[in-house]
């Protein structure tokens, strides 16, 4: 920029000769100025006379107090020249008119001989050639305005150009009462305008700083053209129709204010033209518009510049107030410093830019949109930045439209930057992004690798929280290749992501992250999602992750954010992409220190397709998350699982998987599973205790089918683990497990299994269903209890209920309590030391009306004999108790397989077996059922003892008390009370040894009958067996022997009172 000041001397000593007497000066040379006075100021015109060969000067003028009045009928500065507007002391404000018919071209420099503000009228259009250039230290208004308003002192207008008498005071307004759409003003401007603040050069027109660079048309454009008023303020804007546009003084800045209900001109920023109020701090810029289109890498730059500013330091503002369609394209950008942005609709395309950046000390500005509209992005950018370098907050970005696209990599993003080759990392909170659409929000791309989304992050190294994304819209949907994103690789907290929708959210291939990157120190920021429906398909996910190192950077630190969503609708989570399946995550990486996040989901109803996943783990250290789904409705997952897991590595809780609904299914291999998971190829096993799985359903619980896997529920301890499984508790109005489905809660480390709890105010129901409570081999600690509450209880089909210790710990115990029936038929319950157990058999005790055992139907307690890989049981058989109201009703079998129940030590084993007891209204024993204690291992077999109000009936059934062969031990005695004892067709009651121990004795006190019509009671030491028959001793008022029925101590005695 020339320094106008070394001419001073020069142009005052002109100025002296100049004014002896008033003169007008022509130019007709058109390769020089051209400025021609039009004499309608009459003694006071204005004067215009030569420097030099390549400067003027204008003198004269109507001078009112503060105010310099000027008028031409021509105004023109050719290219090479100068033209400089004197300023007599105590001018604050110059105004020049045009009053002629055709435009000012200024192709060379304009200026003003001191600090006053230069206003330049013509409403014929205003063309600022490459080579034109400002040299002004105040601030410079150039407008195709009818005239200028001096609140109500009057005008100065072109077209009724009156000497001016009263205009001592402020201009108040730009007046437009003959609007020419052909006029405008142009800006092709790129003549060197010395450095900026930061030391670089600056090219086009050029205010001093901290001053105003005004352009009003008409239409604006600038081609190529370069505005520079750094630290001060550069405003576009024009009227297409009559109208004020009011002039605001603010301290040394000059602003305009624009009618709201007046058509607006258009503005046009084309061929890399470039708009800058950079500094360190305060520099605004604002168009008024109708149209604005910034094309072709053109650029508006508002911030604090790299190595400026304070921590103090604020940035200035880019207002953008339009009326119509505002289009950035081709790497086009706007940069601040705030940027508003008021338009009817907004696109950016083919690389566009609007970002709000600190290169220095101080904060960023935001980033404003508000359209009534659409706001459409096309490969483009919208971002507020804390670059390297510098410090301070970032600004926001908010955007609020009718409808929003995002799309073939377009980004919304506030970051805070790590370090650059030049320059350290940032220290400064990331800002915000803010989404208010009243209808849509589209997000996808299409560009491959290009990514479109929302993205708000913290670089490596620096030091500042992450933004928050927060959306709020009519629906939303997230395609291919999009995403939302809220980060933090240095040290600070991840934003939070809020996406509330009135009607559907929809995420297709699409991703939702708040993430603690490797070398991040801080919180994972929240996912939280408030719609009428969502649906995740195709791959989609959402995740709040802790992430484990990676080549460069170190294992985060921090908790995982949690997962939120709250949907009136149905939540349908479907279907996968390649390897990436859909689904809500929440884990804590390998190495990485936190806690996982919970996974929340408040819905209607919710379904979670086949192969798709609700996860909440940890492979670091810190506690997984809990998963808790709670819908009014149904609750679906055919071949979905949900896990809580601490993976090999982790140490740290597993979380709970809690589930509220009215009705739940689960199908085709689904799966909810709580996990201690053990060492895997590069990692130990995990450390910590299982979590819990809660289900609570009004309704019906239906667990069916397989696929790889049986549907069901799992609380695991994997081998070589330390830990307590988790419990499984199901509380539901009827329950349904079929078809192969489980539930299972089992130890194979060191520590407890979980306990299997199942309530149902209905029924419950298991075809083909299991429910398991194990002490794996290689476990150590103690089985879990298997406790069912039902009006009824159903297993058939090869259903069971089994709680068994195959490693070093006591099995669980088995409790049924039924208001009405237990029916099993081809089922059974099951308290087992297996082969290569040591400990102690769990309890099987069924309290209920009525229970009937039929078609092999077993309830057995066994501590089983050696298998092919294990060694055999060690420990006691647990007892088996029945107190029925009602009947017990046993009878049938399935194949070779009777019914019955069973207290039994295998070969080889140490352990006494288990009692047997029934107390019930009557007992029914029908063909090929039993009831037998034995013992063929060392130890004791159990006692049989059936106490009924009724009769004991024995049709072709049995009752035994056994020392089989190879065992070693005393048999249990048989103890029968009741009303009528009643034995028929070949029915038999026995205590015998076979082996190396007495038999057991027989009691029998029936208050009536005891009727024997075929069958046989007998206490014997059986071929090969060593030791002494026991007793039979029945007590009846009547003994009733038929049809070869048999009373047959040997080596006993046997009574009859």
């Amino acid at each position: 920029m020339l320094n106008h000041y070394s001419l001073v001397n020069l142009l005052w000593r002109s100025a002296l000769i100049l004014n002896i007497s008033s003169f007008t000066v022509v130019f007709g040379n058109s390769a020089f100025a051209q400025i021609e006075p039009d004499n309608t100021l009459g003694s006071e015109n204005s004067l215009v006379s030569d420097i030099d060969a390549f400067n003027k000067r204008i003198d004269g003028g109507v001078k009112l107090d503060a105010n310099l009045f000027h008028s031409f009928r021509e105004f023109n500065v050719s290219k090479g020249r100068s033209v400089y507007f004197a300023n007599p002391e105590g001018v604050t404000d110059i105004f020049s008119r045009v009053t002629g018919n055709n435009p000012s071209n200024i192709f060379g420099k304009l200026g003003v001989l001191g600090d006053a503000n230069l206003f330049l009228i013509n409403p014929n259009g205003i063309v600022f050639g490459e080579n034109a250039s400002l040299d002004v230290n105040g601030s410079f208004v150039a407008t195709t305005a009818n005239g200028i308003e001096f609140g109500k002192q009057g005008s100065f207008s072109t077209s009724n150009p009156e000497i001016p008498r009263l205009l001592s005071v402020n201009p108040s307004a730009l007046f437009f009462n003959a609007v020419n759409n052909q006029a405008g003003i142009q800006n092709n401007s790129v003549a060197p305008a010395g450095k900026d603040p930061a030391g670089i050069n600056a090219f086009g027109l050029r205010v001093a700083d901290g001053k105003s660079l005004l352009l009003v048309g008409g239409n604006v454009s600038i081609d190529g053209g370069q505005l520079n008023a750094f630290g001060g303020r550069v405003e576009l804007g024009g009227l297409a129709a009559p109208g004020n546009v009011n002039l605001l003084f603010e301290e040394d800045n000059l602003k305009l204010a624009f009618p709201e209900n007046v058509a607006r001109a258009d503005v046009l920023l084309t061929n890399q033209a470039f708009v800058s109020v950079e500094a360190d701090g305060g520099g605004d810029i604002a168009v008024n518009t109708r149209n604005l289109d910034i094309l072709r890498g053109s650029k508006l730059s508002a911030g604090i510049g790299q190595g400026l500013g304070s921590s103090k330091a604020i940035a200035g503002d880019t207002a953008i107030n339009q009326s119509g369609i505002n289009n950035l394209v081709q790497a086009s950008s706007i940069t601040g410093g705030n940027i508003v942005i008021d338009t009817s609709s907004l696109n950016l395309q083919d690389g566009a830019q609007i970002s709000s950046s600190i290169l220095g000390n101080g904060n960023a500005g935001n980033v404003i949109v508000k359209a009534k509209e659409s706001v459409s992005l096309n490969n483009s950018t919208i971002l507020s930045t804390v670059e390297a370098g510098g410090t301070g907050k970032g600004g926001n970005i908010d955007i609020s439209a009718a409808t929003l696209k995002l799309l073939d990599g377009s980004q919304l993003q506030t970051i805070t930057r790590g370090a650059s080759d030049t320059q350290p990392a940032a220290k400064g909170d990331a800002g915000d992004i803010n989404l208010k659409v009243s209808g849509t929000v589209d997000i996808f791309s299409s560009k491959g690798k290009f990514i479109s989304g929302l993205l708000s992050f913290v670089e490596t190294g620096t030091q500042g929280n992450g933004g928050n994304l927060n959306i709020d819209a009519g629906s939303f949907n997230l395609g291919k290749g999009s995403s939302l994103a809220a980060s933090t690789l240095g040290n600070g907290n991840a934003g939070n992501v809020r996406i509330t929708a009135n009607d559907a959210v929809l995420l297709t291939e699409g991703d939702i992250f708040s993430t603690v990157e490797a070398g991040g120190i801080g919180k994972g920021g929240n996912i939280d999602i408030n719609a009428a429906t969502l649906t995740l398909r195709d791959g989609a996910q959402l995740q709040t992750i802790t992430r484990r190192a990676s080549d460069t950077q170190s294992a985060g630190k921090g908790d995982a954010g949690n997962i939120n969503l709250k949907v009136s609708g149905t939540v349908d989570i479907s279907g996968k992409k390649g390897e990436f399946i859909s689904g809500l995550f929440s884990f804590v990486g390998t190495g990485a220190e936190g806690n996982g996040g919970n996974i929340t989901v408040d819905a209607g109803s919710f379904n979670l397709g086949q192969g798709t996943r609700l996860s909440a783990s940890t492979s670091g250290k810190g506690n997984a998350g809990n998963v808790v789904v709670s819908t009014k409705d149904a609750v679906s997952l055919i071949g979905g699982n949900i896990f809580s897991a601490v993976e090999a590595g982790g140490v740290g809780k597993g979380g709970n998987i809690d589930i509220n609904a009215a009705n739940l299914t689960l199908r085709d291999g689904a799966q909810l599973i709580t996990i201690i998971r053990s060492a895997s190829d590069t990692q130990p096993p995990g450390k910590g205790n299982a979590g819990d799985i809660n289900l609570k359903v009004s309704g019906t619980v239906d667990i069916a089918g397989r696929e790889v896997f049986s549907s069901g529920l799992s609380s695991l301890v994997q081998a070589g683990v330390e830990g307590n499984g988790g419990d499984i508790t199901v509380d539901a109005g009827f329950f349904r497990l079929t078809e192969g489905a489980r539930l299972n809660a089992s130890a194979s480390g060191k520590g407890n299994a979980g306990n299997v709890v199942v309530k149902a105010k209905d029924s419950i129901f298991l075809t083909g269903g299991n429910i398991f409570s194990t002490v794996e081999a290689r476990g150590v600690g103690e089985g879990g209890n298997i406790d069912i509450n039902a009006a009824n209880l159903t297993l058939r089909d090869g259903a069971k209920l089994a709680a068994s210790t195959l490693g070093n710990g006591n099995a669980g115990d088995v409790t049924i309590s039924a208001k009405d029936t237990v029916f099993i038929t081809d089922g059974s319950i099951f308290s087992t030391v297996e082969a290569g157990g040591v400990g102690e058999g769990g309890n099987i005790d069924i309290n209920a009306a009525n229970l009937t055992l039929r078609n092999g139907a077993q309830l057995q307690t066994i501590t089983r004999g050696a298998s092919s890989t294990q060694p055999p049981g060690k420990g006691d058989a647990g007892d088996i108790n029945l107190k029925v109201s009602g009947t017990v009703d046993i009878a049938g079998k399935r194949d070779t397989v009777i019914s019955g129940i069973f207290s039994l030590v295998q070969t080889g084993t140490e352990g006494n077996g288990g009692n047997i007891t029934v107390n019930a209204g009557s007992l029914k024993l029908g063909e090929d059922a039993s009831l037998s204690a034995s013992t063929a291992g060392k130890g004791n077999a159990g006692n049989a003892s059936i106490n009924v109000e009724d009769a004991v009936s024995l049709t072709g059934g049995s009752i035994f008390s056994t020392v089989e062969a190879e065992g070693i031990g005393k048999g249990g005695d048989i103890n029968i009370s009741a009303s009528t004892f009643l034995l028929e067709e070949d029915a038999r009651l026995a205590a015998s040894t076979f082996g190396n121990g007495n038999a057991g004795n027989i009691r029998v006190n029936t208050q009536h009958v005891a009727f024997l019509t075929g069958g046989s009671i007998f206490s014997a030491v059986e071929a090969g067996g060593v030791g002494k028959g026991g007793n039979i001793d029945i007590d009846a008022a009547n003994l009733v022997l038929k049809n070869g029925a048999q009373l047959s101590p040997t080596g006993g005695r046997w009574w009859e009172h």
